[in-house]
């Protein structure tokens, strides 16, 4: 009996703590890359709005800066647990090409991974 109310207590506590992160993910986050062009290095600035995040399904808008991919991107992605992974639902861009992808894992108030080959720390 004692083990099964420990276990219904922790049970409880990570799911109280994965709403918790749920809720508290939402925000802007804001960050930048370098791109290597034929001019030398571009400065890429990304701000990530996650609008919402429910059972783990996150959605909302990513805005690219730069020359070719430049635009907004809407989203959906995954939360499980700290890993978070973002894709774009639709292609943008002068070209209408380019695609947004972000992998990575939350921390604290920082979204750290990658943007395609790009290593890419967003902060809230």
């Amino acid at each position: 009996m004692k083990k099964l109310a420990i276990t219904l207590a922790l049970t409880a506590l990570c799911s109280a703590s994965a709403v918790f992160a749920q809720d508290t993910l939402a925000g802007r986050y804001t960050g930048s890359f370098d791109f290597q062009t034929n001019a030398g290095l571009q400065k890429v600035g990304v701000t990530v709005v996650i609008d919402s995040v429910e059972d783990g399904k996150v959605k909302g808008t990513a805005t690219l800066g730069g020359r070719a991919c430049a635009g907004d991107y809407p989203f959906e992605g995954i939360l499980k647990g700290e890993s978070i992974g973002l894709r774009g639902t639709t292609k943008g861009g002068r070209a209408g090409d380019c695609s947004f992808g972000f992998k990575g894992k939350v921390e604290g108030n920082k979204l750290v991974g990658t943007y395609g080959k790009y290593e890419l720390e967003l902060r809230k």
